[in-house]
């Protein structure tokens, strides 16, 4: 990745997780934090004897997730769909209705 070098990437930012992707890989991986941010995600090179059977790489869905949680065409609102499937009209969804 091409954020291998930045400063303050360090144990203290790093942050064990599983990939958000419901694949069946159960991939482990390390999200480092920078100022609120994730700046880097990669795999342990390393597991303990307990968690032997979970794959040490971790899938290309996961490596990139913080790019898609940093794409500028996320939806960051839930949205409700205006007629047929497959149009483009769409709205914001404020809520559910009694």
């Amino acid at each position: 990745m091409r954020h291998q070098h930045i400063r303050g990437l360090d144990d203290e930012n790093k942050i064990p997780t599983s990939c958000a992707h419901d694949c069946g890989g159960k991939c482990l991986l390390y999200v480092y934090i920078q100022k609120g941010k994730i700046m880097k995600i990669s795999a342990p090179t390393t597991l303990p004897g307990a968690i032997r059977r979970i794959p040490q790489r971790a899938c290309i869905r996961g490596l990139t997730y913080h790019r898609r949680v940093y794409h500028p065409d996320r939806l960051k609102r839930p949205m409700r769909r205006i007629g047929k499937r497959g149009k483009a009209n769409s709205r914001r969804f404020l809520g559910m209705r009694p």
